[in-house]
């Protein structure tokens, strides 16, 4: 594995992750499904027989993908429990809370994320069953389904953001509704500076970077209903400064 890929390390899977480990076809869009990969260690519990299911119609499945997959599962069979069952059942009760609990029977789920991809390996240590499932997602192609579904519904974008200009590193404010944006106050000057401060007070906005980016999007490109916001106008700022 390379560098990146030695990093990816399992953790035991939330319980707002249980569905990411079965087929949610409906879903498969806005979740950026690449596929899944199911394992079968075998009569003897030594074989590894494994099947890909593409998703989204094969279209998240480039080179690059299949590339970061074949390390992480080739890691998996030299070092964790894709080894054998008799592996896969010990690595389970070590991590007994990793055990699924939406009523599968026997099952433990582990997640682990690489920069571009999120895989949910699902153990199932029991003879006769197929043994795991592997359900990989496109982070990129997650965030660009959050960000299309915020721009659909501007009622759930904040009513305010800090942001910084891309041209010069300014820091800005975006206001809902409004085209263009404010200069802040507290612009420093410094681009690491600005987007440390717009960041700052995002996160005590409630703001994540998702809706930092839809709004941008929408103050250059309009909004449903829309007020015209001057780029030279200050505004009352009441977050402050770190």
């Amino acid at each position: 594995m390379n560098a990146e890929n030695q990093r990816l390390c399992l953790r035991p899977a939330s319980t707002e992750e249980a569905g990411l480990f079965y087929s949610q076809d409906e879903k498969d869009h806005e979740l950026g499904t690449v596929g899944h990969l199911r394992v079968d260690f075998g009569h003897g519990g030594r074989e590894f027989l494994s099947t890909w299911w593409p998703h989204n119609e094969d279209a998240l499945n480039t080179p690059e993908f299949k590339s970061e997959l074949q390390s992480f599962v080739n890691e998996l069979r030299k070092t964790g429990p894709l080894r054998n069952l008799s592996v896969m059942s010990e690595y389970c009760y070590d991590h007994g809370d990793s055990k699924l609990g939406d009523g599968s029977r026997g099952s433990y789920g582990f997640v682990a994320e690489s920069e571009h991809y999120r895989y949910c390996l699902r153990c199932t240590p029991i003879q006769g069953d197929y043994n795991a499932y592997v359900y990989i997602y496109d982070k990129r192609q997650q965030e660009m389904s959050q960000l299309q579904k915020l721009l659909d519904a501007e009622q759930d974008l904040p009513e305010m953001c800090f942001s910084t200009l891309t041209s010069d590193g300014s820091l800005i404010c975006v206001k809902h509704g409004e085209t263009g944006y404010y200069k802040s106050d507290w612009d420093t000057g410094n681009l690491e500076k600005n987007r440390e401060l717009a960041d700052y007070n995002n996160e005590k906005l409630g703001v994540s970077k998702i809706q930092e980016e839809a709004m941008v999007i929408k103050s250059m490109t309009g909004w449903t209903s829309q007020e015209s916001a001057s780029q030279e106008s200050g505004m009352e700022q009441t977050m402050g400064g770190m």
